[in-house]
């Protein structure tokens, strides 16, 4: 899979970009930035995300999805804008806080920032890019977009890892070979910077 080829300078002179940086890390997600039959195909890989800090050498880029894997009435498509993300564990659903095992899994989980727990029984619910802050979706088969309702309601629009597929209802997603690295990057700027990240969503014209 041939990743992203805009350079760091070529990043940062897209609009809003070069202010947020200098914030603090940001991941710059473009969707449909890989020219297909038909643009910007659900259930596919064809969109790209780059990590910036604000250092010079601070940036990679990675293959990236930012649909939904299907359409279908009430399927949430993030809308562009700039949104807050944290360090979080994604698939808490996978969970039962009652079971003790699973208890013991999530116990592990917070001991273990950044990583995956080693029983694969557990390998849906696992470290990644957390929603920290309202976000702006429009649903399928709505016309209008809207703020989702957080805190108390929110969309739960994750960066996360993808799977055979794209595995999207709605986040953001990152090719399996790749997500290692992403994540580990990801979380070493935030290590260094102190902070959250910032995720800014593009779409290619």
């Amino acid at each position: 899979m041939t990743r992203p080829s805009l350079s760091r300078e070529e990043v940062l002179a897209l609009p809003g970009v070069a202010a947020l940086v200098t914030n603090g890390p940001t991941i710059i997600g473009i969707r449909g930035f890989f020219d297909q039959p038909n643009h910007n195909q659900r259930g596919v890989f064809d969109d790209a995300a780059f990590i910036v800090g604000p250092a010079d050498e601070e940036f990679r880029t990675f293959n990236w999805n930012t649909d939904p894997t299907i359409t279908q009435k009430g399927k949430a498509v993030l809308q562009p804008g700039t949104y807050k993300y944290k360090k979080g564990i994604h698939g808490m659903h996978h969970i039962d806080m009652k079971n003790a095992k699973d208890k013991a899994a999530y116990d592990w989980l917070l001991a273990h920032v950044g990583q995956d727990h080693p029983d694969p029984s557990y390998r849906l619910t696992y470290w990644a890019y957390r929603q920290a802050g309202p976000v702006t979706i429009l649903r399928d088969g709505e016309t209008v977009a809207h703020a989702d309702g957080w805190p108390t309601a929110p969309a739960y629009i994750d960066l996360h890892r993808g799977g055979l597929g794209t595995s999207s209802d709605g986040c953001q997603t990152n090719p399996p070979a790749q997500w290692e690295e992403c994540r580990s990057y990801g979380y070493g700027l935030m290590d260094k910077y102190l902070s959250d990240i910032y995720y800014k969503l593009i779409v290619k014209s």
